[in-house]
């Protein structure tokens, strides 16, 4: 995963803009809490993930009086992803959002809901995983004393960036040098569409789209803008091949030494504010589309969507994952984003 830098978050709405400035470690207020925990993220502060974990923690201090304090740490205040999800296991920090490819590492499954087009739209993946990829992953991470909300933050859709050309078909990417995360479930679905992925570390990719080490790219609309990749690459396809989403990931042993009720305000209130989250995640990736046209990039949608599926399904991906994830969750996948292979 990446961390997102700010920019000038013209695409952001006013209310969004003024709620990042309330992203701050508290540290004085309420120093007499009966629990105070940590929640680290390494998104930065102005994106929605972060303005509503600070809205949750706020939430969640007025609800218990005070007696739980959760200061909020984002920009990677405290590590990268993987340094967080360590330490989150550990006890070291007792909130984190982790993405669900981040989650992998401990269970497998978590990344199912990555699979390459599979949901055709937000809604559609929020509801696969709040009714029946959830409680999968869940209990999978429970086994790594890790407990997980019931509601998955979103993170958005995730569309291709170039600097040659506009995809508008599976066979465009033949060739194409194309940076993908370090995630097999990203790099496969490039490959066996054709192209060539690339793992290149975020913080690294604006120097490689750059020096034309890579050819492209793939993110969220809002990480593209954020990082002002935009000054670097001509074309933005939507071609929402993968949606991703972020646990609110607690340490197990935290979340029970709170008492009963506590828990309670927590898992009510992260779930609660994760319905806000969502809409604000879409929000802001539907206007960082509109943004990018704005700052001279060419955006448009595949002419041919169906191409995509098909090349995967001919390749053997969609076999290939429903292997690895097993017939459990794979037909419960199924059953939202309907037949895949």
């Amino acid at each position: 995963m990446f961390t997102r830098r700010s920019f000038n978050r013209t695409a952001m709405s006013t209310s969004l803009g003024a709620a990042a400035t309330l992203v701050m470690p508290r540290t004085r207020a309420f120093a007499d809490a009966e629990f105070r925990y940590k929640f680290a993220t390494t998104v930065s502060t102005d994106d929605p993930i972060s303005i509503y974990a600070q809205k949750a923690a706020d939430r969640i201090k007025d609800e218990t009086k005070g007696r739980l304090v959760i200061d909020v740490f984002p920009n990677g205040q405290l590590g990268n992803d993987s340094t967080l999800l360590s330490n989150v296991r550990s006890g070291s920090v007792e909130f984190i959002n982790g993405s669900d490819n981040t989650m992998s590492v401990l269970t497998p499954v978590s990344a199912i809901s990555n699979v390459a087009f599979a949901y055709k739209d937000y809604e559609t993946a929020w509801k696969s995983v709040d009714e029946g990829l959830g409680p999968i992953v869940s209990r999978e991470l429970a086994k790594a004393g890790i407990t997980v909300m019931d509601k998955i933050w979103d993170s958005g859709m995730r569309e291709v960036y170039t600097s040659s050309k506009q995809i508008n078909s599976a066979a465009d990417f033949a060739g194409m040098k194309v940076r993908v995360p370090v995630t097999p479930i990203t790099y496969s679905a490039f490959k066996d569409m054709g192209a060539s992925p690339t793992s290149v570390n975020f913080n690294e990719v604006y120097s490689a789209l750059q020096t034309h080490l890579v050819d492209g790219m793939e993110t969220a609309l809002v990480a593209f803008l954020h990082a002002k990749l935009y000054e670097v690459q001509k074309y933005c396809t939507l071609t929402n091949h993968a949606w991703s989403g972020y646990w609110i990931a607690a340490n197990s042993a935290a979340i029970n030494k709170l008492p009963k009720d506590l828990q309670d305000i927590v898992r009510r209130v992260f779930n609660d504010t994760a319905d806000e989250e969502r809409q604000a995640s879409k929000k802001a990736n539907l206007d960082a589309a509109d943004e990018l046209k704005k700052l001279g990039m060419t955006v448009n949608a595949p002419s041919d969507p169906a191409s995509f599926r098909d090349r995967l399904a001919k390749a053997g991906y969609y076999k290939n994952w429903e292997q690895k994830f097993g017939n459990e969750a794979w037909s419960v996948l199924e059953k939202f984003a309907g037949k895949l292979g």
